[in-house]
């Protein structure tokens, strides 16, 4: 069984991680194309205009730019 906590938050600070629910979508060459928030309402899924996370995993899945690279996310602190 493996722990996957991080529990010095090194891997936190290795990607400038600072709330829970905080996404990164790397490309192929692993270079960061987003960060940040999953959609623009966590709190009402009926009320969602944005859906980030999906849109630059899309994005990519089809060879084009994400259009959205940061989406602050706001949520618990780490």
């Amino acid at each position: 069984s493996h722990d996957l906590r991080d529990q010095g938050k090194a891997a936190a600070r290795a990607f400038d991680a600072t709330c829970t629910l905080e996404f990164f979508v790397f490309d192929r060459e692993r270079a960061l194309k987003f960060h940040g928030s999953f959609n623009d309402n966590q709190d009402s899924p009926t009320e969602v205009d944005h859906h980030y996370l999906r849109d630059a995993v899309e994005s990519l899945l089809c060879g084009i730019e994400p259009a959205i690279g940061f989406a602050r996310a706001i949520d618990c602190s780490i």
